[in-house]
């Protein structure tokens, strides 16, 4: 399954006797969902990246080819 900065925002836990306090889950599942967006976005913009870098070495293999 593919986790989403989105899916860590809106995760719920249940209340108990003597639980978690709210306020720090809820503060450390900010700050967990901005780090992972953060990390989420470097991944795609070089997922991107690697795409287009892979389309120059292939035009520039069919331009060796042709050279050969």
């Amino acid at each position: 399954m593919q986790m989403t900065p989105l899916d860590i925002r809106n995760i719920t836990f249940s209340k108990g006797i003597r639980g978690y306090q709210c306020g720090e889950v809820e503060k450390f599942l900010e700050t967990v969902s901005q780090e992972f967006e953060s990390a989420y976005t470097e991944n795609f913009e070089l997922r991107e990246k690697t795409k287009g870098l892979e389309a120059q070495i292939s035009h520039y293999r069919q331009l060796e080819n042709t050279l050969q």
